[in-house]
């Protein structure tokens, strides 16, 4: 058979191309590697530029003075606003746990609390006793004491359209008054318990419609637990003395080199 000689470039068979050799592949990858070096390089490089030019250029010798404050707001450091649903929400989820009873006849079964602007609060309780019911509505003089809130009776007492001198009604006025006062006092302290570094105190209580803004100022002290390490070190100094055993139990060694000597001493005889 003749075959016929192609002296041409190479012909395309169809077939997929040989593998290139290892010395391209690496020439390639030294090529990529390159390319990635200087783009990291170039990155480096503005940012040093830009820290050496803040520095250099921006930056101000030491001064040894504050950041000067805005001008003061005249505002309390902290505002928890709560409204009369909420309240009321706390006040009749405690009386179902803890009934308010007086001479074991006459009950409270619901009280309700109507904030409004001024410092008064409205405040109805209903009494049931013998299948009758009466419902007391008082006038409260809200205020603050040593950063607790607390509840005055401001009038006579409403019961049932007749006016009631200030009187305690044996007990239940006061436990009223108690209950809703507690209630507040607990949604208040709520504020901060999650910093424990944070120390709120109440400092006014001031009514809206339907709500109820307490304002505090706020103490941040050093975290509780940096003390805890200092108390523990204390025990560590007491235990000092201790070493002071070492110099009793050396005493026995001490003795060893004077049989030391007198062994020796024969041998120098000699």
């Amino acid at each position: 058979m003749r075959q016929v000689e192609h002296n041409g470039p190479p012909l395309n068979t169809g077939f997929p191309s040989q593998p290139q050799p290892p010395v391209v592949r690496r020439r390639r990858l030294n090529l990529w590697l390159g390319i990635i070096g200087l783009l990291l390089l170039g990155i480096a490089v503005g940012m040093a530029g830009t820290m050496l030019f803040l520095w250099l250029v921006v930056s101000q010798p030491l001064s040894g003075t504050q950041v000067a404050s805005p001008p003061a707001s005249g505002q309390q450091d902290a505002r928890l606003t709560l409204s009369q649903e909420y309240i009321n929400r706390e006040v009749a989820a405690y009386l179902a746990d803890n009934p308010v009873k007086v001479l074991g006849v006459l009950e409270v079964k619901q009280v309700v609390v109507t904030l409004a602007p001024g410092t008064q609060v409205a405040i109805t309780a209903r009494a049931e006793a013998l299948g009758r019911q009466v419902d007391l509505n008082l006038k409260d003089t809200i205020s603050v004491k040593d950063g607790k809130v607390g509840l005055t009776l401001a009038e006579p007492v409403n019961a049932g359209g007749l006016q009631i001198p200030f009187v305690d009604l044996n007990g239940i006025v006061g436990n009223v008054n108690s209950l809703v006062a507690n209630e507040i006092n607990k949604l208040i302290a709520g504020v901060g318990t999650a910093i424990p570094t944070h120390r709120p105190t109440l400092q006014q209580i001031v009514l809206g419609q339907g709500v109820l803004e307490a304002t505090f100022t706020v103490t941040i002290g050093a975290p509780t637990g940096v003390t805890t390490p200092t108390a523990t070190t204390a025990p560590a100094t007491t235990a000092a003395p201790v070493t002071t055993a070492a110099p009793t139990t050396s005493a026995p060694t001490t003795a060893a080199p004077t049989t030391a000597e007198n062994t020796t001493a024969p041998a120098t005889t000699q």
